[in-house]
């Protein structure tokens, strides 16, 4: 059965609440850029923000949707920009045949990972590179999944990460922002229920869709200083815990 990339885009940013969904005036140093270059990275942000419908998308939503991307592709080029074409396309495909499995593709999947590459090469934000690292279920040990590369702090300001998936498995991105009242850990809160998580964080930005051996990328706003948890919710589908549960989160301090 493929990975639903639509299905998890939704669970993944529902279950963890969006009750921060505001973008912050950024302390990064970012090139001179022209009017229609800075609408495209504002809709990198805006859109590792959106909210996805929890049902079947209506034409109104799919036309927000394909929006994002077409700003995208109008103030950049090359890679992103094609990335930006091919979702326009699916999207308006979407919207004549109204068939929303076409949603769940790996076509529309690769080019939600691969738009962020314009945080890069336009907008100039300063980087984050993430590996994978994954260890399999063996007798008496459980599966771990783990990201590679996260730092421990960061200065306030807009951030493209890139997460470079070389393991077997699905992976995306959460950023959740960790309120001032939580004193929770990492371990304590991948211990959590969905509930109890849903209300514990505020999500921030949710992306990089990387298929096995695949790089995707994720625009983020971490502009306000604060605890940050750098997380992948996807269960595997031969799993029955989220990634996160194992292993797959890390604390980051803006400051």
């Amino acid at each position: 059965m493929p990975i639903k990339r639509w299905t998890i885009a939704v669970a993944a940013i529902c279950a963890l609440g969006a009750a921060s969904c505001t973008s912050n005036d950024t302390t990064t140093d970012e090139p001179e850029l022209t009017e229609v270059q800075a609408d495209a990275c504002e809709a990198l942000i805006e859109f590792g923000l959106w909210e996805p419908p929890e049902d079947d998308p209506t034409e109104a939503d799919l036309v927000e949707f394909r929006s994002f991307f077409e700003r995208i592709q109008a103030g950049s080029d090359g890679e992103g920009a094609e990335a930006a074409s091919s979702a326009i396309e699916a999207v308006n495909e979407v919207i004549e045949t109204q068939n929303f499995e076409l949603l769940e593709g790996p076509e529309i999947g690769q080019a939600m990972g691969t738009v962020g590459v314009v945080g890069r090469d336009v907008c100039g934000y300063e980087e984050i590179d993430l590996g994978v690292e994954e260890t399999p279920e063996e007798e008496g040990s459980p599966a771990t999944h783990e990201f590679v590369g996260v730092p421990d702090t960061l200065t306030p300001g807009r951030y493209s990460i890139q997460l470079d998936n070389d393991q077997e498995n699905f992976h995306l991105v959460i950023v959740a922002k960790v309120p001032d009242d939580y004193e929770g850990n990492v371990d304590d809160f991948a211990q959590l229920d969905e509930d109890t998580a849903i209300a514990t964080v505020e999500w921030y930005a949710a992306g990089a869709f990387a298929e096995p051996e695949q790089t995707a990328y994720l625009t983020a706003d971490l502009s306000e200083p604060g605890r940050y948890f750098i997380l992948c919710p996807v269960t595997s589908e031969d799993e029955e815990v989220p990634h996160h549960a194992q292993g797959m989160i890390n604390e980051v301090t803006v400051s």
